[in-house]
């Protein structure tokens, strides 16, 4: 009951995160006209009478038009509806309709868990909606069975100013992800580049030990092994570690991937082979470097040599009861697990810091820059109203002016929580957070006023201001709002971000072996820094994990990479 109740929160807490932390307006305006009846069908761009110039991104139909689409449910511990609302009828599908003359229809929605097998067997049926989300497996299976609508010039006629920002800035992979032969047929779902890991710091640890804050890794290295060895608690006991690690268990290197980056070495993820291809992370002599190290670490007596038997969630018990001083974790980390070691002794207090390296700081790695795909059917009658539906989901959620609509759209109060997930389509910005941040900044420094702020940057402001009027239960606030200006905006200026360049729909080598190649690599990670293994070792690892499926895998994805 614990775990299950740990996980609720923690889910609750990161949907809060996305939702009170999203973004700041941006200063592009749509070009727009005062009306636009759009009546015609327009399935390809010969069905298209306007120009580029004559549409309006947020133009009504007139009559209205009805498009379908499917879905899973909102998770019902956490989306909250008024009466009488639910997926169907809400206040996201009524502005639609009264705003756009879009009808939503769903032809079927089902519970999250069954989602996956329900689109599988509706797009092996080929009855297909007019739009909905899909995976890159599926989305290369509709691809291939020419089941996908050309949406070249809908995209570029229809789409909005902050839609097209959006995507551009993804790059050259985001755009070939959904292109082929010069043919776009789907709009990919942005992903935030904010979650990768940060260096957090219990400072007054620092204090109590009379050390500097660390410059680069050999400094932090120092500062590990002081916080296991010295009783920075000061409380007589050896009961305090350095870094947290995960074993061979759930959880996979969440605690220690900071540490791996701050080495140059990015598991897990696919990156510059230095050809002109790809290869996977885990296997690079930087990775075995990091491992050397950890083990080394661990010979110390800085690592808990209990480390293989722990999961995610016991480390995560370990550093809310104050055993760690040192934590890598995104810039929400001071929301949980920080805010309860910060709660329980009045003395705590961490910072955030960028991932140091040997010469100062460190690239951090992150997921690819996109998490699926919206896909339109060829036999949608209007595929721009499906791109009319994210102009209007990304004005709603990032650009709207008006408090009172905002908060009805998005979060109505403790009541009704979470209605943005009633959208009919969803996509993000990369550093929503970041720009959420630099607007409470300017509200700070006084170069904006609270009355300039677009609501979305309010929470940001307010709730990290009364942590700054003396509100310790408003910590966890205070220090996402600094994590995000002090570091967060760094890797962003300098593009210090590595995200994996593997946006490859899952090939049979990969479908058929990956899972039991992780294994094999999370259990052999686990060995070297135990020292269960020798680092030598690390060599054989890699040789087999190639001659049992990796070199297959690779080449798949480079089959894929070099052919965009």
């Amino acid at each position: 009951m614990k775990r299950t109740k740990r996980v609720i929160v923690s889910i609750v807490v990161l949907c809060m995160v996305l939702l009170v932390l999203a973004a700041c307006k941006r200063d592009t305006k749509d070009k727009t006209n005062d009306t636009v009846s759009d009546t015609n069908s327009k399935s390809d761009s010969s069905k298209i009478s306007e120009t580029v110039e004559d549409v309006d991104p947020f133009g009504k139909y007139d009559p209205a038009i009805t498009i379908t689409s499917v879905r899973d449910l909102p998770n019902p511990s956490i989306v909250k509806y008024p009466e009488g609302d639910d997926i169907e009828n809400n206040v996201w599908t009524r502005t639609i309709l009264e705003e756009l003359g879009i009808n939503v229809e769903y032809m079927w929605t089902v519970d999250s868990s069954q989602l996956s097998t329900r689109l599988n067997a509706m797009i092996a049926g080929g009855k297909l909606p007019d739009f909905f989300l899909v995976t890159g497996a599926q989305y290369q299976e509709l691809r291939e069975a020419e089941l996908l609508a050309d949406i070249t010039y809908a995209y570029e006629a229809y789409a909005s100013d902050l839609v097209k920002e959006t995507i551009n800035y993804g790059g050259k992979d985001v755009i070939d992800a959904v292109t082929q032969d010069g043919k776009m047929t789907a709009l990919p779902t942005i992903a935030s580049q904010e979650f990768g890991p940060m260096l957090w710091i219990r400072t007054d640890w620092l204090d109590n030990l009379n050390l500097p804050e660390p410059e680069n890794l050999d400094d932090l290295l120092k500062v590990a092994e002081a916080f296991a060895l010295e009783d920075p608690d000061g409380n007589g006991e050896k009961d305090t570690w350095g870094i947290p690690i995960n074993g061979d268990t759930s959880g996979g290197l969440a605690w220690q991937l900071g540490f791996m980056n701050s080495m140059e070495s990015y598991p897990n993820i696919w990156i510059d082979d230095g050809n002109g291809g790809l290869q996977y992370g885990s296997i690079t002599e930087e990775t075995k470097n990091a491992l050397a190290k950890l083990n080394e670490l661990c010979e110390k007596g800085v690592i808990d040599p209990e480390f293989v038997t722990r999961d995610y969630w016991a480390n995560y018990d370990q550093i809310t009861s104050g055993k760690y001083g040192i934590v890598y974790g995104p810039y929400y980390a001071s929301i949980s697990p920080l805010q309860p070691t910060v709660d329980a002794d009045e003395n705590a207090e961490w910072k955030a810091f960028p991932l140091l390296g040997k010469n100062g700081m460190a690239k951090m790695q992150q997921s690819v820059p996109l998490s699926g795909f919206w896909v339109i059917s060829k036999d949608c009658e209007n595929p721009e109203a499906v791109i009319k539906l994210l102009n209007f989901w990304y004005r709603e959620f990032y650009e709207s002016p008006n408090i009172d609509r905002y908060t009805k759209m998005i979060n109505d109060g403790a009541e009704y929580t979470s209605i943005y997930s009633s959208t009919p389509i969803q996509s993000f910005l990369q550093f929503a957070n970041l720009d959420a941040a630099l607007v409470a900044k300017d509200v700070f420094d006084g170069k904006i006023t609270e009355n300039d702020m677009p609501p979305i940057a309010i929470q940001m402001y307010g709730d990290a201001k009364k942590y700054y009027d003396g509100d310790r239960s408003m910590w966890m606030w205070g220090k996402v709002y600094e994590s995000l200006i002090d570091v967060m905006n760094q890797y962003k200026e300098k593009n210090f971000i590595l995200a994996d360049k593997n946006m490859a729909p899952p090939g049979d080598a990969m479908t058929s072996k990956f899972t039991s190649l992780y294994a094999m690599e999370m259990s052999m990670f686990a060995k070297i820094i135990s020292g269960q293994a020798s680092i030598d070792e690390f060599d054989s690892f890699v040789e087999e994990w190639k001659s049992t499926g990796g070199d297959e895998i690779t080449a798949e994805i480079n089959n894929w990479y070099k052919s965009r």
